[in-house]
């Protein structure tokens, strides 16, 4: 005899069947079924990929300032080195008028001072600056990324992405992913947008001077010493 008092209990084949208190009957009830909590319609429960930040958490960082500003010393090369072209015009202009027709020794004497002008020292700073400015911003984006991750954000954009010619890349993907784990920080996204538009135009102005000089001096080269001496 068994001491089992009835009751539903899964069998031997794990359905669940009345217990009469001594035997199984053939009364049987269907498998339960997993409980789910409720929603409200239209609402649904979604994990979040990474967790979110501590509200005030801050996104910004020095570094990414500094990566904001670092195109300005660039530019200021940049106008250094056309202001020394179109000072290096202005004084081949200068000597056009002792020029002597035809003369090839003047025309040999003034492709060696253009090309001097040319090849400057501004020239040779301004690439050297250009080369140092890419490897800080690399730099700046590494301790930007692990500074970030010391604050509580999971996974921040990766600094790799310093290395891409245009490191408006880095900063536009940083100022997302902060975002989206809670934080705030465009500050220095909408710095290096007015750094870069900024360069542009002063690059294009800047530019289009010397270039309008240039063409004048060769013009007055052309005039000067004749198409016979070339």
């Amino acid at each position: 005899m068994t001491s089992i008092p009835p009751g539903w209990y899964p069998d031997q084949q794990g359905v669940t069947r009345w217990w009469d208190g001594t035997q199984w009957t053939a009364a049987t009830q269907p498998p339960a079924q997993p409980q789910y909590p409720a929603y409200p319609q239209g609402v649904y429960a979604q994990p979040e990929a990474y967790p979110r930040v501590a509200p005030g958490t801050p996104g910004t960082t020095l570094w990414a300032w500094l990566i904001a500003f670092l195109p300005v010393v660039s530019l200021i090369l940049s106008i250094g080195y056309t202001s020394s072209l179109g000072g290096a015009f202005a004084r081949l202009s200068d000597q056009l008028p002792g020029l002597s027709s035809g003369s090839s020794a003047d025309v040999e004497r003034l492709s060696v001072e253009l090309t001097a002008a040319i090849y400057n020292g501004w020239y040779f700073a301004s690439i050297g600056v250009t080369l140092l400015t890419y490897a800080a911003t690399v730099v700046f984006a590494y301790l930007d990324h692990r500074e970030l991750g010391g604050r509580g954000y999971a996974r921040p954009f990766h600094w790799a992405w310093a290395f891409m010619p245009t490191f408006l890349v880095y900063m536009i993907g940083r100022t997302v992913v902060i975002h989206r784990r809670g934080g705030k920080s465009l500050g220095p996204l909408w710095a290096m947008i007015a750094v870069t538009i900024g360069s542009w135009v002063v690059g294009f102005i800047v530019s289009a001077a010397v270039a309008g000089q240039m063409l004048r001096v060769m013009s007055a080269i052309v005039t000067s010493v004749g198409p016979s001496g070339y």
